[in-house]
């Protein structure tokens, strides 16, 4: 059976935060520099004694495109982190959309890290799927306790400009919002492989969460991408500290 959950619109009218939704973030380029003469992926080193495969976009013609560039990101997602953590980890404190983003991103997202070809894509595309990554290699097993208090967004967000500051709270708040009613499906949600049934299975259970949970007055559209990349962020941030360093 065809899967057709591509995309979520949640609208709630509003004239004050609908530009949430069309903030513009600055592209990251990347051009593929991993692959050797033979067409074999390398495995690249930091230069710190560290060692990753560099990731590459695979044509499986059963998967929808959005999901072959979702599992793409996953793995980008996994040599940068695995080569570098702290730098990632310094990136991944930064608001997206932000100048301050940008150079975290400039350090963190290497050319190395793509076999081959030319992509492009959005900061909070990274982000999500950094998060993505980590959960899955830190709690992909045991299921961690979460922290019943809330994290502390604001405080990451303190020194960004208002607008970037408003909309990277806002998604934040709906990510607790959705993790806090239905943990179960949100960890589904996150170790489920990209473009399979199960994961399709979270999405609609999450379904009604996702239109509770966002803000009254924001307008915005919900990709895949996007809101398993804000449900691993939040899961992620509220699971157990110091387990998955």
């Amino acid at each position: 059976m065809k899967r057709t959950f591509a995309l979520i619109t949640l609208t709630v009218s509003s004239v004050a935060q609908v530009a949430y939704a069309q903030l513009r973030e600055p592209d990251i380029r990347v051009i593929g520099a991993g692959a050797s003469s033979g067409g074999a992926q390398d495995s690249i080193g930091s230069g710190v004694g560290k060692r990753a495969k560099p990731a590459i976009l695979n044509a499986d013609p059963s998967m929808a495109k959005d999901d072959l560039v979702r599992s793409f990101m996953v793995d980008y997602a996994r040599c940068i982190y695995d080569l570098d953590r702290r730098t990632v980890d310094k990136m991944l404190d930064q608001v997206p959309g932000t100048e301050g983003y940008a150079k975290a991103a400039q350090r963190a997202a290497v050319n190395q890290c793509l076999a081959t070809g030319d992509m492009r894509f959005q900061q909070s595309s990274l982000q999500g799927a950094v998060f993505l990554y980590k959960y899955r290699l830190g709690f992909g097993r045991a299921v961690p306790t979460l922290r019943e208090a809330p994290f502390d967004y604001a405080a990451l967000a303190a020194s960004a400009p208002a607008d970037w500051k408003g909309r990277y709270l806002a998604y934040r708040r709906f990510g607790e919002c959705v993790v806090r009613r239905d943990p179960v499906a949100a960890r589904a949600l996150v170790l489920g492989p990209i473009g399979s049934g199960a994961e399709a299975g979270a999405f609609q259970t999450l379904a009604p969460s996702f239109s509770a949970c966002i803000d009254a007055g924001v307008n915005a559209n919900f990709t895949k991408e996007r809101l398993s990349g804000v449900v691993a962020e939040t899961l992620y941030r509220l699971s157990a500290p110091g387990e998955a360093k």
